[in-house]
């Protein structure tokens, strides 16, 4: 465990990359608000390191639709590294990590100041459920999944185990589901 958990990479910001962010709430967010459901919205953030990515998604989720983070909303956040789930379930990140991609104002609207770092408040920590899973082997038995973002992990993985992740990942899907892709997937 020790010798995988120094071997994960970790790298992760709040609405990374922007344009994937800009897009979900956009586009993607609306459309899958507006497909009526008799289930919450179900969205899968695989290998979501210490949390900034589904965190990201619960923000703009109580920007643009807070009445989903009520019970309305199943945000899934994933990740091999018990370690990095540890972290990202405390919702406390230090000056450099809210630096990386939070404006000053949704710091100040998302952000209590704890222990000299900064905490994420209640209501969006609250919206975001963290399991480990192992994306070589498992899938979240929480299906189906309305969106799943498998950013920034398959680049690691060899072209056969990146095929067989994507079949298990698009398995979980509901029909018109989303899948959002970091740009260097490779896919």
């Amino acid at each position: 465990t020790e010798v995988v958990e120094a071997m994960l990479t970790g790298e992760t910001a709040f609405f990374r990359d922007g344009a994937p962010f800009e897009a979900l709430r956009e586009h993607v967010l609306a459309e899958l608000v507006r497909t009526p459901r008799a289930r919450p919205l179900n969205i899968w953030c695989a290998a979501s390191s210490s949390g900034q990515e589904p965190y990201s998604i619960a923000m703009l989720l109580a920007e643009a639709y807070p009445h989903l983070l009520t019970g309305h909303v199943r945000i899934v956040a994933t990740d091999l590294s018990s370690l990095a789930l540890s972290r990202a379930r405390s919702g406390v990140f230090n000056d450099v990590e809210i630096g990386r991609g939070v404006s000053p104002d949704m710091r100040r609207r998302y952000f209590e100041r704890y222990d000299g770092k900064y905490r994420i408040v209640d209501r969006v920590r609250t919206a975001v459920e963290f399991r480990q899973i192992n994306l070589l082997r498992d899938i979240p038995p929480f299906a189906p999944f309305d969106l799943v973002l498998m950013r920034n992990v398959l680049v690691y993985f060899d072209a056969e185990s990146r095929a067989a992740t994507l079949r298990r990942a698009c398995a979980t899907m509901a029909p018109g589901g989303y899948l959002l892709l970091g740009s260097s997937e490779g896919v």
